[in-house]
């Protein structure tokens, strides 16, 4: 199983965001700090604000902080609300039966539900809280990655 992208940038966003406090950072800033696309930036920022974790203001100043307490915001969350599905087999598909000629008879479907659960569980026990409870180093791992992008830019 792989989370998409957009969930990679979504729970980035978060963090980038927690580690920052109440500041209100523009979107421009987490896209450069990130080196994701804008657009996928925007995506998530629209989403995750729309579903109350972050709030918004416009202007020359605006931009995005968090609108909840990282340690309120479990992880488990922000995967189910930015993930499409989680089909992991085909048998998970509506209509699978008329393809399927085991559907009926399977264990796959039931082990493989057992592993989804097993993969929420884990991440209900972790909070945006804990993913940043290394707060200094987060920020030094974001400088040494400025200074280094900058680097590669002028050779």
């Amino acid at each position: 199983m792989r989370l998409t992208n957009r969930t990679d940038i979504a729970v980035r966003t978060l963090m980038y965001l927690a580690i920052h406090g109440n500041r209100t950072v523009p979107i421009d800033e987490i896209v450069e700090k990130s080196a994701s696309h804008r657009s996928q930036v925007v995506a998530s920022v629209q989403k995750l604000r729309k579903t109350g974790y972050i709030r918004s203001t416009v202007g020359r100043s605006g931009g995005v902080a968090l609108d909840r307490d990282p340690s309120d915001i479990q992880i488990s969350s922000i995967v189910k609300l930015i993930e499409p599905d989680f089909f992991l087999t085909e048998c998970h598909e509506k209509d699978c039966a008329a393809r399927c000629t085991f559907y009926t008879a399977c264990q796959l479907r039931s082990a493989l539900d057992g592993a989804l659960d097993a993969f929420f569980a884990a991440l209900s026990r972790v909070t945006l809280a804990d993913l940043v409870d290394n707060r200094s180093e987060l920020l030094s791992a974001i400088s040494e990655n400025r200074a280094q992008r900058s680097v590669e830019l002028t050779r």
